[in-house]
This record gives structure tokens, C-alpha cells and sequence, in this order.
């Protein structure tokens, strides 16, 4: 089939409830959790938003490429019981889609293959995360570059931008507070990912939910204070000026943020899909509002025809270690080990060597989230942000103590628009 990269990725998912014996998100509380790194706090990534995501891939998002039909809409399972239906779900039709739009971006961009799937990197105890985005290499040691986690949740959790679990520290930046009980399940839920993108020092991971999509950045302890990103002026989108700054930032992270105020490229000539040397780079621009009208349909070079069915469904051995639990959760099953920190090759993508793999930070994470809901269907959906953070992360994931807003970074503009802001 022809479509956009936006239409295929912004399909709605199927609605999911939770059977009436879930009272909350799995977590692990033996010994091993005790070593992970404990989070503190984390604040809004206020940076990745349908605004920037649009300056930095607008063009491609619109742009008509020959993908596979995604799978039909499943009838059954969507009311969860255990975790490992809401993987059955994700496995059978988010990944399916997510997968198949990195494959085409992928081939026409000119970059090595990155593909969403059950959890690599095994430490050699024998477990992993749940989900693993890999640079496809032909080898039997791919690297892990951005891992993931699973939960089901009766709710969301506790995000950073609840005035009843959070402030305002001097950079008007939210920071979650220790003393809220669904705030300490989030921070058990993010402290348990967060161990999993440590051992791969990697810059991304996420949590995902029946609820929402969870996605974080990790950031190493700078000498020069604030980070970069936090440091410039957040834009936003809100223009009343009775809203408060949590609510402005409240709104401005809304995954329900509809694409407004701009013209939308359209589809129209198809060429084919060997690319000429003419279209490999898109025209400079700086703004979702500049860009022109897109007028390609790429048709990749390999037939998109058995795509559909995921060869790396696992098997029923994946390991999945049984763990005690919570008492104050006492409901609430088993879950996987993390694996031990071991030491990652960086990407070979990233342009810059300044910067090494982290593994230096040891007794605290600065991290920055942002709430992608499962609902979601137009704006930024999870399928959507899946699909971006896979981009950002196999272009450049390697921790570091700042970093530039993604529609400023020069790697990322190098390798998504064809220039160097």
C-alpha cells in the first residue's frame, strides 16, 4: 500500500481496559533493585514535542512511501490480565508498523537499519529488558541502543507535571516529589528502565503502558550546571497569559496536541525507489512553517510484500526471573531481572567523538520525560514517538552531560534535514 509516513503512524491503537484483579504496575524489590541507581527527580523534556518533532521530520513524515499493510486490529486480549498480554499486543501490531516506517526511513535516508524488538543484551545472567532497539548488523551481538520496559497500570503514572506530585526549582523545571505513593511507584517503574539504559550507556529508554508511553533522556552530571537544553527558552505553544507556568507546561506537553497553524505538505509525483544523488538531502529549512510541499512517493528497493509477520517473535523460554514484591503491591506479579552493567561500544553513526559512553555516574540519574498517551491519535502518538526516538538514538545515543533541542542539533539536522544548523 501508498501512504505517508504521519497516516501509518498515527493509526489508532486498539482500546485496552485492565481485568478487576490488576491493582498496579509490576516492580521489583529484591536485591538486585537495591543497586539501581536511584532517581531523584526528573522534569519535562520539554524539547521533544509534535512542534520540534515536525521541524526535524516533517518532511519525511509526509512524504508517500510503499509500506506493508499493517496487521488487522486485534479482537481479543484487550482486557489485560498480565504483562505478557500487553507484549502480545505491542508485538503483534505497534512493532509490526513502527518497524515497517524505520525500514523505509531508513533506506531513504541512507542510514543503517534500526529495528524495535524483544529485549537484547544479555549481561551473561541470563536476563534482559523487555524491548531493545538494535542496529541491525547480520551478528549475533548487536547492540542494544535505546531499551524498554513493560507495565501494566491501572493509571498513568505520576508525571512530573501533577501539581499534587511536583514544584518548581529555580529553573521553573518540575521535579517529582518522594513523599506521594503513585509518584514512588513511578519512580520504582523509572528506576528499574533506567538501570537497563545504564548498562548500555545509553541516552534513551522508555516505559511502556497500557496507559501511555513513557519516553526519557538520560543526562550526565555536568560541572557547567544546567543542561543545555534546559537552559534555553522552552517555546510553547500557550498564548493565554492567565495560565500558570505549570500549566502552560502542562499544556504544552499534551499528547493530545493536534498539528495547527501550519500548512501541511500533500503528497503527489511518485519517483522511484534508487534514489538520485539529486534527492538525497532535503531543501535547508529551520521551521515546520517554511517547509515546502513535499511531492515524492518512494518506493523502497526491497518488496515490502512478508513483512507483515515479525521474524523475531520470541519464543515462551524468554526469561522472565520471579521476583518478591512490594507488600504495600502485594498483587502485583513477577518481573524480569535487570542485567548488570556492562560497557557498550558507541554508535559508529555519531559524528562526534568528543563525547564517550557514560559510566561514571553512580549514585543519582538526571533524567527528563515526556507522556505519550495510548489514545493518542493524531499530533504525537506512540507510534509516533517510538518511531523518533529510534531515529535520535541511531543517530547519536551515547550519554552526555548537555545537549542541544533535537530541531537543533547539528547531528540530527545533518543526518534528518541534509544541513548543519
Amino acid at each position: 500500500m501508498y501512504t505517508t509516513l504521519r497516516a501509518y503512524l498515527t493509526r489508532p491503537n486498539v482500546p485496552l481496559s485492565v481485568h478487576p484483579k490488576v491493582n498496579g504496575a509490576q516492580v521489583r524489590t529484591d536485591g538486585a533493585a537495591q543497586n539501581w541507581s536511584p532517581v531523584d527527580k526528573w522534569g519535562i523534556w520539554a524539547d521533544f514535542n509534535i512542534d520540534t518533532i515536525e521541524t526535524l521530520f516533517g518532511t519525511l513524515l509526509d512524504t508517500t512511501f510503499k509500506v506493508a499493510k499493517p496487521p488487522p486490529p486485534l479482537n481479543s486480549l484487550r482486557c489485560l490480565q498480565y504483562e505478557s498480554h500487553l507484549d502480545f499486543i505491542l508485538i503483534r501490531q505497534n512493532s509490526v508498523i513502527v518497524n515497517e516506517a524505520l525500514r523505509v526511513a531508513c533506506s531513504h535516508l541512507g542510514l543503517r537499519q534500526v529495528e524495535w524488538i524483544t529485549g537484547v543484551g544479555n549481561s551473561g545472567d541470563g536476563t534482559f529488558p523487555d524491548w531493545s532497539g538494535i542496529q541491525v548488523s547480520g551478528s549475533n551481538d548487536e547492540e542494544s541502543i535505546i531499551p524498554g520496559d513493560t507495565k501494566l497500570t491501572t493509571d498513568v503514572l505520576k508525571p512530573a507535571t501533577d501539581k499534587s506530585s511536583s514544584k518548581l526549582d529555580s529553573d521553573d523545571t518540575p521535579v517529582s516529589e518522594t513523599n506521594d505513593p503513585e509518584t514512588e511507584l513511578a519512580r520504582s517503574c523509572l528506576q528499574q528502565a533506567n538501570y537497563y539504559a545504564r548498562s548500555h550507556n545509553a541516552r534513551y529508554f522508555y516505559v511502556i503502558t497500557n496507559k501511555e508511553l513513557f519516553l526519557c533522556r538520560r543526562t550526565a552530571d555536568s560541572p557547567h550546571g544546567t543542561p543545555l537544553a534546559t537552559r534555553r527558552t522552552k517555546r510553547t505553544t500557550v498564548t493565554d497569559p492567565n495560565t500558570t507556568p505549570n500549566q502552560q507546561i502542562a499544556l504544552y506537553q499534551s499528547s493530545s496536541t493536534s498539528i495547527t497553524g501550519r500548512d501541511r505538505p500533500t503528497a503527489g509525483t511518485s519517483v522511484s525507489s534508487a534514489r538520485s544523488s539529486s534527492v538525497q538531502s532535503t531543501p535547508p529549512w529551520t521551521t515546520g512553517r517554511d517547509r515546502p510541499t513535499a511531492g515524492t512517493t518512494v518506493s523502497p528497493a526491497q518488496p515490502s510484500s512478508g513483512q507483515s509477520t515479525p521474524s523475531w517473535i520470541p519464543g515462551p523460554d524468554r526469561p522472565r526471573a520471579a521476583t518478591p514484591i512490594l507488600p504495600a503491591l502485594s498483587s502485583r506479579v513477577q518481573k524480569s531481572s535487570p542485567p548488570t552493567p556492562s560497557p557498550h561500544p558507541t554508535s559508529d553513526h555519531s559524528s562526534d567523538s568528543t563525547y564517550q559512553p557514560d559510566n561514571t555516574v553512580e549514585d543519582t540519574e538526571n533524567l527528563e520525560a515526556v507522556s505519550i498517551r495510548w489514545e493518542a491519535e493524531e499530533g504525537l502518538t506512540v507510534n509516533l514517538g517510538l518511531f523518533v526516538i529510534h531515529l535520535l538514538a541511531l543517530v547519536s545515543h551515547e550519554i552526555r552531560p548537555e545537549y542541544h533541542p533535537i530541531d537543533e542539533d547539528p547531528e540530527y539536522c545533518a543526518k534528518f534535514q541534509g544541513f548543519m544548523s
